[in-house]
């Protein structure tokens, strides 16, 4: 099993990245997606999360609003970490679940799992490949502003994460999203597809 690594900054295209490995015969999994579950009701962190941060996250519907518990730890860098502190120990159990199962059904093949804190968490070995997707900062803040979420906000988004430029560095491939969904998605397949997979024109083995 040829395991992947997807992190980079945030509104770079991870999951953009993420999809198109899933779409050429790659198992990916959201660790994102992992920690939202935790936050449903009944989820492994939902309860602790609650006790920790107040009543004033959750909803009318019961629901924990993550835009408010967002603007609560991005605020706050003992918020912040009180947070991972609930939610990372539960997702990194999924993730280690799910690599012991795709391990084990498949033992040849494609397994990436999308990890946006990879490096911030310590979880950097034991990869195949690491692939870090990055974009220039003025671009990230305008893609962040076309998801409503503010100036302020977004710059203590990014300052809570470890330089891009650093996780550029460390990461096996670097995929640049400046511009358009095209351009990432070529850089993307031409990596995977005829790197890795060693197939020409995204389907055709290399004889050479």
């Amino acid at each position: 099993m040829f395991s992947i690594a997807i992190t980079g900054g945030i509104a770079c295209g991870k999951s953009e990245v993420a999809r198109l490995l899933a779409a050429h015969g790659c198992a990916v999994w959201d660790a994102d997606m992992a920690a939202r579950s935790l936050l449903e009701p009944g989820g492994a962190a939902y309860e602790q999360v609650k006790e920790v941060f107040g009543a004033g996250i959750v909803d009318d519907a019961g629901l924990i609003d993550r835009r408010r518990l967002a603007e609560r730890v991005f605020r706050d860098r003992e918020s912040l970490e009180q947070l991972n502190g609930i939610v990372h120990p539960p997702v990194f159990r999924m993730l280690d679940a799910w690599l012991e199962t795709i391990c084990r059904w498949r033992e040849t093949g494609f397994a990436a799992v999308e990890l946006p804190l990879l490096y911030e968490c310590g979880r950097s070995g034991g990869w195949d490949a690491v692939i870090c997707v990055a974009a220039a900062r003025d671009v990230q803040l305008e893609r962040l502003k076309v998801r409503g979420v503010t100036d302020a906000m977004a710059d203590r988004m990014l300052e809570a994460q470890i330089a891009l430029t650093e996780k550029m560095r460390w990461a096996d491939v670097v995929l640049i999203n400046n511009g358009s969904l095209e351009g990432l998605r070529r850089q993307t397949l031409h990596w995977f597809v005829k790197i890795v997979k060693k197939e020409n024109s995204y389907g055709d083995k290399n004889t050479g």
